[in-house]
């Protein structure tokens, strides 16, 4: 009975997947028939865990294209435990997951409900930044919740320029694997330490909370970097690295993060990192469809990506007047507390020749006050949908909450 349902579940998402949907249902209605269904599974040796607040869906399919053939990877990004389960449906030969390789990225909460089912050889965590609080209860919870889901045997490959994911790290016992960057612009910035709330102290800034640190208190510090950037060409868009200059698979600083996990964790294995398969992520930094349209669209969760997306507006726009239109919404999906977006830098980041913002999606209405407060009201417009822009997609960037990607795409990508 068991084998049958599952066959009926696996069929069942290969039907709805030629319609483009079905990434969680076949994986929900299997776990509701079987709880252990992902015990269940005989798993590649070479099994990988992906997660952190940005970049997971990158880097995870950066990887699986590093690591060759025959790997298996939840590329969509279906990554709480129904959408972990349809992927592995999807594979499964009777109950083993084949090939070289598994890749799977990981919703950070969702990484303790799948513990007791995979001890992955590797557990890659980018980074650890303020984001949905309303589903973690805050970063500091979010951490003591990854504490309990990784085991022992696993080696984690981390951010060593990630306070909270050094935190994390020196909390555990497991083999550690730091990677970062060593260079960047030197500052005298003074934070709060994550872990004993005394003076974190910066020494060079790079992105976020990201940079070189020590506490002055618990002496918290950026650790040994075992693969660590040693110089950067901006304008050529390369980085250096153990000897060996890397092409940015995008020429901005969040993308060489999500080159290094890579690096490191295929050097760990003995093999050459690959990106030469890296296709564009639908929705993330996507090119925008329509003749001469120069901007693009990108998913935007979080303080941190907003304002990196900002920045890279602003240097990819060269100087040229652009339009920036911003579907904001905070289904479940998205995270229903809002709060971070009243701490975006807009003013700092908005470029002199930005000449409108549109605000639309469900809070759109939010977005404007917030874009009031801070004096920028006059950029301002409102509409009510995506589908409802006015304007010409040539100099248009856009920016899409989760809820309204699929939106976002059909109007802006799919339809030229």
């Amino acid at each position: 009975m068991k084998k049958l349902v599952l066959f009926g579940m696996k069929y069942m998402g290969k039907f709805l997947q030629t319609r483009g949907k079905g990434t969680s249902l076949p994986g929900y209605l299997a776990l509701k028939c079987y709880p252990n269904l992902l015990s269940d599974f005989h798993y590649p040796e070479r099994s990988i865990l992906v997660t952190g607040t940005n970049g997971k869906t990158t880097v995870s399919n950066l990887l699986s294209g590093s690591l060759g053939e025959g790997v298996v990877n939840n590329k969509d990004g279906a990554n709480m435990k129904s959408g972990l389960a349809t992927t592995l449906l999807m594979h499964a030969k009777g109950q083993k997951i084949p090939g070289s390789s598994l890749v799977l990225e990981v919703d950070e909460a969702n990484l303790l409900l799948i513990k007791e089912a995979v001890t992955p050889k590797y557990l890659v965590i980018t980074n650890l930044f303020e984001d949905q609080s309303d589903r973690y209860g805050g970063i500091v919870n979010l951490v003591e919740r990854l504490k309990k889901s990784i085991q022992e045997e696993t080696t984690l490959v981390l951010n060593g320029n990630d306070p909270h994911v050094v935190m994390l790290g020196e909390a555990l016992k497991n083999k550690k694997v730091y990677y970062g960057v060593s260079v960047g612009d030197e500052v005298e910035h003074i934070a709060i330490c994550p872990r004993c709330q005394g003076h974190l102290i910066y020494e060079k800034a790079l992105y976020g909370t990201l940079g070189t640190f020590h506490c002055s208190g618990c002496h918290l510090k950026t650790p040994k970097l075992a693969y660590a950037v040693e110089s950067m060409n901006s304008k050529k868009g390369t980085f250096d690295l153990l000897g060996v200059t890397y092409t940015m698979v995008e020429e901005t600083l969040y993308s060489l993060f999500n080159m290094l996990p890579v690096i490191a964790l295929s050097l760990e294995e003995g093999m050459t990192p690959d990106f030469s398969t890296y296709e564009k992520i639908p929705g993330r930094l996507e090119p925008l469809k329509g003749p001469e349209a120069k901007g693009f669209l990108n998913l935007v969760k979080n303080q941190v990506g907003l304002e990196e997306t900002l920045r890279h507006i602003r240097n990819h726009a060269k100087g040229s007047p652009h339009e920036i239109l911003y579907a904001l919404s905070n289904t479940p999906a998205d995270g229903q507390d809002m709060s971070w977006v009243q701490k975006v830098d807009f003013q700092g980041l908005f470029s002199p020749q930005l000449k409108k913002f549109i605000a639309t999606g469900p809070q759109r209405a939010y977005l404007r006050d917030v874009l009031v407060e801070k004096g920028l009201g006059h950029l301002v417009e409102q509409v009510e949908d995506v589908e409802n822009y006015p304007g010409d997609r040539r100099a248009l960037y856009v920016l899409v909450s989760y809820s309204e990607m699929a939106k976002g795409r059909e109007t802006f990508i799919q339809k030229p």
